[in-house]
């Protein structure tokens, strides 16, 4: 969804009205008269406009995110890797083996990735989600995700720490 509202950046309303019909009939995906009414159109529109005005700040790399970041505790360097991961590489699953590897090549690595990801699991509301676990033991492989909640709180990071 953020690369289609990435292409629609910058476009007026009626060209993002083409590009959505063009799409759909190149598609082959029958849109109701229902969804292609003006007001729906309109929604879109304002959906594209306001995603783009949420990413005004873009980043290069995880380095240059978590640094703006500023992230204070072990919880919050794994949270801010992961979300990077999974929103801005586009994994669907996250293993604290991987985070904590990147946390370790920018210099930020932190004592106990399992515990970080476990104080996550323990936030109310919960900043980051276990997936499943593969094997029985004790340190089998956790996969996470990053909750809605644990967007939001990075987001407001970013905003924060840009802001200074």
């Amino acid at each position: 969804m953020r690369g289609v509202a990435d292409a629609l950046r910058g476009l007026d309303e009626d060209a993002v009205r083409r590009v959505l019909n063009w799409v759909s009939d190149h598609f082959s995906i029958k849109i109701s008269s229902s969804d292609k009414s003006p007001a729906t159109n309109q929604a879109i529109i304002e959906d594209v406009n306001n995603e783009n005005s949420d990413n005004e700040i873009s980043f290069d790399d995880v380095a240059e995110f978590y640094a703006v970041a500023q992230p204070a505790s072990d919880a919050e360097k794994a949270l801010v890797v992961a979300h990077w991961m999974q929103f801005h590489e586009g994994l669907t699953s996250i293993e604290t083996q991987g985070v904590n590897t990147r946390l370790k090549h920018m210099g930020h690595g932190i004592s106990n990735a399992s515990r970080a990801f476990e104080n996550l699991k323990k936030t109310k509301p919960q900043l980051i989600v276990q997936l499943k676990k593969s094997g029985t033991s004790k340190q089998a492989r956790k996969s996470f995700k990053v909750t809605t909640e644990g967007k939001k709180y990075v987001e407001q990071m970013l905003k924060n720490g840009n802001s200074n």
